[in-house]
């Protein structure tokens, strides 16, 4: 099960007036300022307001507000622009010391005191907690200016401040279809307190959340012991955009519509990202240009162990990111944002050749139970330890020989020592030989497993490895790639908006059982795997809250 909720949105409450002795046109009866002319006032309240009325994908409710670190707001910068988004003014305050920036909270806010602002302005972006990355004042003439890709240097969540932009992904004031509009400006205090402007602001991350019933995820499996449970964030993006353009998922294209309760416009709840339509490429050695695009671990060493968050619902359980989407075609792998889960699995219902139970202590399996920690591997869909495979290969070229000196016009293939072989040539050591060679069969084949066993150090010093059906984890620890789904729905496949994170907005992962082994290794990023091939991506449901709350329940 996936749920979407919506992070609590921010409201900013814009008061405009202007200065009665500038030179501004003005109408007594109604205060509206016309004359582009002078100076105009505005003061700030921020505030949270109320969402849509819920819709069939929403849960119940369909929001989350945020914590103290995520809601407040120290420091305010508003830039006005005129008609044609050049830039009119650049002010920032401090909240608690400048009184013009109120005192910003949720759900309510209290009004700041009055400031001036050129008459000419007809358009306003503001921008809670900015990041030291933007561009700095004069530095830019207008909005495109402003808003071109940033390499995130400084975090725009930390733990006492996120940074907010205009929640529409443009400049405001709006219509109710969201077409543009301009700022009404007034010629007293009063009057435009009367009307106040009201702008929402987003968080301009992604919030991710990853949950596991520690107690079901191994009492339902048969076939082994889950433990030790964690997860990070991989292929997360490293460039943002101030403000991001909102556009509508494949799903709101549809009869359905927009139904995420902070989209006030109707817009989409989706957005463009700076790597949103063009993709890195993938074929630089080393994913040199990849790397520059997207925060990827491919090597588990390098992740500290403090990095694993915990999957109970704990203060630590929580990872923040850039927003990262892309089109339809680029719903792969390699491009979308994904929970690295890891777990210790531990096979149980170990057999030996003879069908019995297998019960060898000094194999680390107690009743057919692998302890945890223990490495082991998977050959051809099948559990062994090494001891175990080679009691399994010793019985499958007893059975070759034998067969073939009865016979020898019949050759049977010994699967398990073929397979084997390939992985031993995979990661560069020497194959062993199976070929009949003289003696009893017992004698030759106990003669091979020997051989076997002298490249059992090879095979543990190389560590976790896969090659065909072969499979070698190292501890234990299996690693599981989970595609992180925005608007998902079962009526297609890979269909734009359905995979990716948004700023503003939670994405709870749901995991419920964990059936089969994963990957030995982290995968390297991969743009031929589509998000929706793998049949361990299953029973997904959206639902829509304040951040924008996501939660999706998997089976492994």
């Amino acid at each position: 099960m996936k749920k979407m909720y919506y992070f609590a949105a921010t409201l900013l409450i814009m008061l405009f007036a202007a200065c009665s002795n500038d030179h501004i046109g003005q109408d007594d009866d109604d205060g509206i300022v016309t004359d582009p002319t002078g100076e105009a006032w505005i003061s700030l309240d921020i505030k949270t307001t109320a969402p849509k009325a819920l819709g069939r994908a929403l849960n119940n409710p369909d929001k989350e507000m945020g914590t103290p670190a995520e809601s407040a707001v120290s420091k305010l910068r508003v830039i006005f622009f005129d008609e044609n988004r050049n830039v009119t003014a650049d002010k920032s305050f401090t909240v608690g010391t400048n009184s013009e920036a109120g005192e910003p909270g949720q759900p309510e806010g209290i009004f700041g005191t009055a400031f001036k602002v050129p008459a000419a302005s007809k358009r306003i972006l503001v921008i809670a907690n900015p990041s030291v990355d933007l561009p700095d004042v004069g530095l830019f003439n207008s909005y495109d200016d402003f808003n071109q890709a940033i390499v995130a240097v400084a975090s725009l969540s930390t733990p006492s401040y996120f940074m907010m932009t205009n929640a529409k992904g443009d400049l405001e004031p709006s219509q109710a279809n969201g077409d543009e509009t301009d700022l009404t400006l007034y010629n007293s205090a009063s009057k435009a307190e009367s009307q106040p402007l009201s702008i929402h602001i987003d968080r301009a991350v992604a919030k991710v959340r990853v949950y596991t019933d520690n107690g079901n995820i191994s009492s339902n499996n048969l076939k082994a012991n889950i433990s030790e449970p964690g997860w990070v964030l991989n292929a997360t993006n490293k460039r943002y955009f101030p403000v991001s353009k909102r556009v509508k998922t494949w799903m709101e294209g549809t009869s359905r519509g927009c139904i995420t309760p902070f989209d006030q416009y109707d817009l989409g709840s989706y957005r463009i990202d700076p790597n949103h339509d063009v993709q890195p490429l993938m074929s630089d050695p080393g994913f040199a240009s990849y790397l520059q695009e997207y925060n990827y671990e491919m090597n588990a060493a390098n992740i500290a162990s403090s990095a694993w968050h915990p999957t109970e619902i704990s203060v630590d359980n929580v990872e923040y990111c850039l927003e990262n989407t892309q089109t339809a075609d680029h719903n792969v792998w390699a491009y979308t944002t994904q929970v690295l889960f890891k777990v210790i699995y531990s096979p149980k219902g170990l057999i030996d050749p003879d069908k019995n139970v297998y019960n060898n202590p000094a194999d680390n399996v107690n009743n057919g139970e692998l302890l945890p920690g223990t490495d082991w591997l998977m050959v051809n869909g099948g559990y062994y330890t090494w001891n175990l495979l080679m009691d399994y290969i010793k019985a499958e070229l007893l059975y070759k020989y034998t067969s073939e000196d009865k016979d020898p016009t019949v050759i049977y293939t010994a699967a398990l020592s073929k397979t084997l072989n390939s992985y031993l040539k995979a990661i560069g050591t020497p194959e062993v030989s199976t070929d009949r060679g003289n003696g009893t069969p017992e004698t030759r084949a106990n003669e091979v497993v020997d051989n076997f066993n002298q490249k059992r150090s090879n095979v543990e010093n190389y560590g976790a490895f896969r090659h065909g059906t072969v499979s070698y984890y190292k501890g234990g620890v299996n690693y599981y790639p989970i595609m992180i789904k925005h608007d998902d729905t079962d009526q297609v496949y890979n269909e734009y908006g359905e995979f990716g994170v948004v700023r503003n907005s939670v994405y709870d992962v749901h995991i419920s059982k964990v059936n089969n082994p994963g990957y030995p290794n982290i995968p390297e990023p991969d743009p031929g795997t589509k998000d929706e091939d793998e049949d361990n991506y299953l029973s997904i449901r959206i639902n829509v809250n304040p951040w924008t709350w996501y939660t999706q329940t998997e089976e492994l």
